[in-house]
């Protein structure tokens, strides 16, 4: 069993956690995300590859454009829409309920720590998890 599971369910509050974690390897958290139990998951499912990628491109933009030193205000704008873009695709089931809320968990975390001194660490990270995402779904979607 892995870091993340509890009886083969993924706990999306740990997951967050686990990706937020400066102690820990970000490649633990890929390792787990590509691993089979991600992949055999029923809770993580992507209708098409399209339909997450969507959601990793306007992620990642954001993500690069706080990397870049952009403000504040345009980065909680951005994820802000970005959370709208996930429950939306959620609502049309284009991504799972797992992927959603972990995705909506992790968009919270990192607004309510964008002032800190780390937040690029963080960020990158966050970079990271996402890619590692996009790969499941590509691996995943029908």
């Amino acid at each position: 069993m892995g870091v993340f599971f509890t009886y083969r369910r993924i706990d999306t509050r740990r997951v967050v956690g686990e990706v937020l974690d400066l102690k820990k390897p970000i490649t633990n958290v890929v390792n787990q995300v590509l691993g089979d139990t991600w992949i055999q998951s029923r809770d993580i499912t992507f209708k098409s590859y399209t339909s997450y990628r969507r959601v990793h491109e306007v992620l990642s933009a954001i993500i690069d454009e706080a990397l870049r030193g952009g403000s504040l205000e345009t980065i909680q704008t951005g994820l802000a829409r970005a959370l709208i873009l996930i429950k939306y695709q959620n609502a049309r089931e284009q991504l799972s309920d797992k992927i959603a809320e972990l995705l909506s968990i992790l968009i919270i975390e990192i607004s309510q720590r964008l002032n800190r001194s780390d937040i690029k660490q963080l960020l990158e990270r966050v970079r990271i998890f996402l890619d590692a995402l996009v790969t499941l779904a590509y691996i995943k979607a029908p």
